[in-house]
């Protein structure tokens, strides 16, 4: 950061945010982690980079988006896999990683495991409100950063970071070998008048297309195309539908979405064991996931009920 933003988080630290009387809870920390000197050495190690310069006189747009992106919204803090000293991988810079049971998407500019059919007007929106029409849509720690960060950011200074993720070498990843947004149509709405009632008291386990139609289908449609303003949106054409990974959708399902913006306050109920909605086991989870992803997406992930249990944990 320059020292001039350092300078104006320090005053508004300590002139605007309100104090609070609370005792910090004891370090725990173990050796060598506990010892500062560590930290240094740590920096020594692995901290190559020059300082990021953040704008100049004439406001050069790549400049300054790649101080956003690198300094102040830290995108590749999520975005950008470790080594095992636990920092970034250069040579990796934004090609996506697992973080708390989430996956950080690819964004660097492949057009096939990452964003590189995107406009820079996709990018601006979605990080103003948190979705980029038929491409994607915010959920968990992405949602996050886009409420309270991102969203807040001007017009200006978003097309600024866009201008410069547009710059990003292609990262290609050995899983994605089609854009992830780019999977998936309307299937063919079924006629009801076509096949046997289910029975109220029919205690049989459902299959992923009856359990998606039960929980689901009122807000994404039966056929997939999400509501008409796409507050819940189109399961196809959909990134994280798309992916070959299934971690997002399995929790997308498990822990709901929750962002709010300007554009609007965007919530979808969570399914885990501890909704106020409806419950769903692990196994009705999966299944969800197989049929949603085969139907919209990627494919069948064959995703499994252990599988699912994983994600709690990893939360």
């Amino acid at each position: 950061m320059t020292d001039q933003d350092v300078h104006a988080l320090y005053m508004w630290f300590m002139h605007s945010v309100k104090p609070v009387a609370s005792t910090p809870a004891e370090t725990t920390l173990v050796f060598p982690a506990n010892m500062r000197s560590a930290m240094a050495a740590w920096n020594f190690v692995t901290t190559k980079e020059e300082p990021e310069s953040g704008d100049s006189s004439t406001y050069d747009p790549l400049r300054r988006g790649k101080y956003l992106t690198n300094a102040l919204e830290h995108c590749g803090t999520c975005h950008t896999p470790r080594n095992f000293m636990l920092s970034e991988k250069q040579d990796r810079y934004l090609a996506g990683t697992s973080l708390d049971g989430w996956y950080a998407p690819n964004i660097t500019t492949s057009k096939t495991g990452g964003i590189g059919n995107w406009s820079e007007e996709d990018i601006v929106a979605y990080l103003k409100t948190g979705h980029a029409n038929g491409h994607a849509q915010a959920a968990g720690p992405m949602a996050e950063a886009v409420e309270h960060s991102t969203s807040h950011l001007t017009d200006q200074d978003l097309h600024a970071i866009a201008t410069y993720i547009h710059q990003v070498p292609a990262m290609d990843d050995d899983m994605e070998h089609q854009a992830r947004d780019s999977f998936g149509q309307a299937i063919e709405a079924l006629d009801i008048r076509q096949s046997a009632p289910t029975r109220i008291d029919d205690l049989t386990e459902m299959d992923g297309q009856h359990a998606y139609d039960a929980n689901c289908a009122a807000c994404h449609g039966q056929i997939g195309t999400g509501t008409k303003d796409q507050y819940a949106p189109s399961l196809f054409h959909n990134s994280t539908v798309g992916s070959a990974r299934p971690d997002n959708l399995i929790m997308t399902i498990l822990h709901g979405v929750q962002r709010k913006t300007e554009a609007g306050n965007v919530s979808m109920p969570d399914f885990s064991g501890h909704s106020d909605v409806q419950r769903l086991s692990d196994a009705e989870i999966a299944k969800i996931v197989n049929y949603v992803m085969a139907t919209f997406g990627s494919g069948d992930q064959h995703v499994t009920a252990d599988q699912v249990a994983q994600f709690h944990k990893d939360k």
